[in-house]
């Protein structure tokens, strides 16, 4: 009996010691979160990017703080709530994003458009179409609202990623260009609208494809024209996005059930090896070396990355080489 009586007082002392443990590290870890928070108030940006790289995991503990924070007069503080906001998968998180599309600070619309694409929130999608052909919104918030988009996989607005795809700078023959030719502002909303359409082309309906362009009545083919047209040199003026869209060309024609647009994309990819710009080459020289060329097809790809192994660009026969490894 004694030693019955005795177990049971160890066992007690244990129960006691665990939970004054767990209590104590809850108060250390709720103080740590209160600092943490109050950080994200910080004028040193490198403090308050430590403080949300660590609150990312505490999800609904800080989640009413952020919500408030998302009202305050705060510029810096409402855009990193947005951003850990994005990482939080309940609706109050998500009505608190819908509200900062509206935000008067750029960083705020941006990270709440990127947070909705995140966390996959579909009724948010009209929305953030319309800011991305919205020519008087921000570069940056349109890029993020079509990067949003593409996670969202919203299908229905490949015509509106299309658009931003085309809506492109002229291309000058040489030695034609203007004395001063305005600044490409833009560079990164086609990058992003050319990702996009990659990832929409295979999600959208006939019916949507057949309002781009007249790119075919299968979505999957008029993304692929769009994509070929910014892959373009002829038409496409930056070799950044051209090089984009060579990698999309790629994901697309892999992607894609009907051969037709894999052979689209594979002609565009021979095509654009041709290229002056280096990056343009490797990035078509890897991209073909993604794709299962059709049988008929086959020969005309070995010989076209033949030439290429020749290329004076190392990185384009390093490209080739791996093709073939």
């Amino acid at each position: 009996m004694n030693v019955n009586r005795r177990t049971a007082l160890l066992l007690v002392i244990v129960l006691v010691v665990i939970v004054g443990v767990y209590a104590i590290t809850q108060w250390q870890r709720t103080r740590e979160t209160g600092n943490l928070l109050g950080a994200l108030r910080s004028t040193d940006h490198s403090e308050a990017t430590k403080a949300m790289t660590a609150l990312r995991d505490r999800g609904g503990s800080i989640q009413e703080q952020l919500i408030a924070n998302m009202s305050g007069a705060d510029d810096q503080l409402r855009w990193r709530s947005a951003v850990l906001l994005g990482s939080i998968h309940s609706t109050a998180a998500r009505d608190a994003l819908e509200a900062g599309l509206k935000d008067p600070y750029d960083d705020v619309r941006m990270n709440s458009a990127l947070g909705l694409g995140k966390l996959g929130e579909g009724r948010a999608a009209e929305e953030l179409s319309v800011i991305a052909v919205n020519a008087d919104e921000s570069p940056a918030v349109r890029t993020a609202a079509v990067r949003a988009l593409a996670l969202l996989r919203s299908g229905p607005h490949l015509p509106e990623l299309a658009q931003l795809a085309a809506d492109r700078p002229p291309v000058y023959p040489e030695g034609e260009e203007p004395e001063e030719v305005p600044v490409d502002e833009t560079v990164l909303l086609r990058q992003a609208a050319v990702i996009g359409v990659g990832v929409l082309g295979t999600v959208a309906s006939d019916d949507v494809a057949s309002r781009v362009g007249d790119g075919g009545s299968a979505s999957a083919a008029a993304a692929m024209q769009v994509l070929a047209d910014s892959a373009s040199a002829a038409l496409e003026p930056n070799a950044e996005v051209r090089a984009v869209a060579c990698t999309s060309v790629a994901d697309l024609a892999r992607a894609a059930t009907d051969d037709d647009v894999t052979t689209s994309g594979i002609r565009c990819l021979i095509s654009a090896l041709d290229d002056q710009a280096d990056v343009v080459r490797i990035a078509a020289a890897h991209a073909l070396g993604l794709i299962r060329a059709p049988s008929e097809m086959q020969d005309q790809v070995a010989s076209a990355l033949e030439r290429c192994a020749g290329d004076s660009q190392y990185w384009v026969r390093e490209a080739v080489a791996d093709n073939e490894s």
